[in-house]
């Protein structure tokens, strides 16, 4: 596209990609206002509908002449074979059971497939197969992927695709105390647009909690505090929306020597920022190495107009052939990088002074100075003219504040060099090997399908969670509300992993909304509303029976069986499949070096401060929460209350 107020970079791509998948699952190709449910949507925000269609056909065409497929075309050609009447009889004579689990995750791309095996499609001459059998498992309550297409509905219109068929409610929940089932079930409950089914624990008490926290390192101190009482830290979960909110807890935990094992957040030192400072270091102990040199130079040194990648390229790469072709006859001397000549380069402001402060590096580390005394200049430099520069650029909320200050800390040790290689390999053995151990951490979405004893919840500040979505001004009315409900499950499925304890930390400052569910505050009512059902009562399943009656009125002329009375009904706990996965981080990396030259343009100055990393102030949330989506009306009984009230401030409120 020639569209110069466009920057390709991998970050768009991949929301490209993400969009069109989610497009074709939802076979919503021809409205575009629907796109805006998928968050990829709003990445690609400076593409109009026909910009992004037309990439999507060019897509499909290129796919087609290369002769690859993706994974929405396995489903889409297995949808256009369906389309011949005798495929479908060759598979219902070779099938007649068919079993799909996690029901609530099918796509309408998939849900058409299933459909015209089981129900057939009379204008292609395809009849019902009668003789076959179909068992669907589902809980429309956990359906929280709809940002990949999924259709949260699926379980409330069963009956509507398949007429005659008999629903089996698993009534029983054999994971979770009865005070955090509670809990979940006054959170879920506030959906209207769902299954109305009776949930029974069968475990007394347990225990949830509300902690507040003022900062990001206040938090992490109170949950550090936490971990050291927990007998088995194996058997314990740290949990969050997004993968960055990982990022900077995994360090400090690692700091207070509590072991970690990260199922889907970011590992320490992956960043962007320490793979560049790890580069930094390969070249001072191999300064002749052309590979090291020029990956640094690219990132380290001022930015000029001629000074370009491939520039940079042409000098190291020619140079290691002739190396590499290097024989007694034409013997080439092994230089380091400063020895090479630059031509105009010199002439560049800064260029001169960074090379110098580059050989000082290697010196230093030849002669095992400490860290802390050549390191910071380089830092100071690296940071001036690559890594704050990107983060303006592309990703300011992948590299937060305190993790930058931790990193500098930690390669800034009063350690010779050589002490600080051996006690950073120790670091990083110990950490793959207590890692079985540790203290398991994933996002809300990773949690799916897993069980511990206790679960902590953090980051729950209504900027994070439910975040933004709500304020985008494409959406319309309807699209909030299932956005909003989406969010509520996702919680209710949060809730319902832990098996004893629960405890969540709220920002003290903007606490999510969803602290209505967990405290008793009139402020908090004022400001989002509040719960419904009496979570101190000690008949928990206080509304089976009006559930029971609901049910039985919309399902009259069906045969509804409960789980009480189904003998042997064992439930096991299912492992996380294919539509669990979350999508991985981002390779910053790549978007860095191949768009590095369009994004940053002129350096600028930037200055340091050190700041001691367990100190911070309250953060300043200007946010008001006047277009906060109301609450569906719900009946009225009693509101649930935890250990501590809520103590909103004035500023939030």
């Amino acid at each position: 596209m020639k569209n110069e107020t466009v920057l390709v970079t991998d970050n768009l791509v991949t929301n490209l990609v993400q969009l069109n998948n989610w497009v074709r699952e939802t076979l919503s190709i021809g409205d575009p206002q629907e796109w805006y449910l998928c968050s990829a949507r709003t990445e690609c925000g400076m593409l109009s509908a026909t910009d992004l269609t037309s990439i999507f056909t060019y897509y499909k065409q290129n796919k087609q002449l290369l002769g690859f497929q993706d994974y929405q075309d396995l489903i889409q050609y297995m949808w256009e074979l369906l389309q011949d009447p005798e495929i479908v009889a060759r598979i219902r004579r070779v099938h007649k059971y068919f079993v799909v689990d996690e029901y609530q995750d099918i796509t309408p791309s998939m849900l058409r497939i299933l459909k015209i095996i089981m129900e057939g499609e009379p204008d292609l001459g395809i009849d019902r197969f009668d003789e076959g059998t179909l068992v669907c498992i589902g809980d429309g309550d956990q359906s929280i992927y709809g940002f990949r297409g999924t259709d949260s509905e699926n379980c409330i219109r069963f009956k509507e695709t398949y007429p005659d068929a008999v629903i089996t409610a698993m009534s029983i929940n054999r994971r979770c105390d009865k005070t955090g089932l509670a809990y979940a079930r006054t959170i879920v409950e506030r959906n209207v647009k769902r299954i109305e089914k009776p949930i029974r624990g069968l475990h007394d008490g347990g225990s949830v909690e509300v902690g507040y926290y003022n900062s990001e390192v206040d938090q992490i101190k109170q949950v550090i505090a936490e971990l050291r009482q927990v007998p088995l830290l194996r058997k314990t979960c740290i949990c969050y929306r997004n993968l960055i909110s990982s990022q900077f807890i995994v360090v400090k935990l690692l700091e207070a020597g509590i072991p970690v094992h990260i199922g889907r957040g970011v590992e320490p030192f992956t960043d962007i920022y320490s793979r560049s400072i790890e580069e930094i270091l390969d070249l001072f102990e191999r300064p002749d190495v052309p590979l090291y040199a020029e990956k640094v130079l690219f990132k380290y040194v001022p930015r000029g107009q001629s000074f370009t990648k491939d520039n940079l390229n042409s000098i190291f790469r020619e140079y290691a052939e002739r190396l590499k072709k290097s024989t007694r006859g034409n013997y080439v001397e092994p230089k380091s990088f400063w020895e090479h000549e630059f031509g105009a380069w010199y002439h560049q402001r800064g260029f001169t002074q960074a090379m110098d402060n580059l050989r000082k590096g290697c010196m230093a580390v030849k002669m095992n100075q400490n860290m802390s005394s050549f390191m910071p200049m380089i830092l100071e430099q690296l940071r001036k003219y690559y890594i704050d520069a990107l983060r303006k650029n592309l990703f300011s909320d992948k590299l937060s504040d305190e993790y930058i200050r931790f990193i500098e800390k930690f390669y800034t040790q009063d350690i010779p060099y050589r002490e600080f290689k051996k006690e950073r390999n120790k670091m990083f053995e110990e950490m793959n090997e207590n890692r079985a151990d540790g203290v398991y951490l994933t996002t809300m979405h990773g949690l799916k399908g897993l069980e511990f004893d206790n679960v902590f919840v953090i980051d729950m500040d209504d900027n994070l969670y439910p975040g933004n979505e709500l304020k985008n001004n494409n959406f319309s009315e309807e699209q909030r509300i299932k956005i909003e409900w989406e969010a509520r499950r996702l919680l209710y499925v949060t809730v319902t992993r832990a098996k004893h304890r629960l405890k969540l930390f709220f920002n003290n400052n903007c606490p999510s909304r969803y602290i209505k569910f967990f405290v008793e505050s009139d402020d908090l009512t004022r400001l989002y509303g509040q719960a419904d059902v009496d979570i101190t009562s000690g008949d928990i399943h206080v509304a089976t029976g009006s559930m029971i009656q609901r049910i039985t009125d919309d399902y009259a002329d069906d045969d509804y069986i409960f789980e009480d009375d189904i003998s042997s009904s064992v439930m096991t706990t299912v492992t996380n499949s294919e539509f669990e996965k979350t999508q991985e981080p981002l390779s910053l990396e790549a978007m860095a070096d191949d768009f590095y030259n369009e994004i940053l343009g002129d350096a600028t100055d930037s200055t340091q401060t050190e700041t001691d990393l367990f100190s911070g102030d309250a953060m300043d949330i200007t946010d008001n929460f006047d277009d906060i989506l109301e609450d569906t009306p719900a009946k009225e009984e009693k509101k649930p209350v935890a250990k501590k009230k809520a103590t909103t401030k004035k500023k939030a409120e």
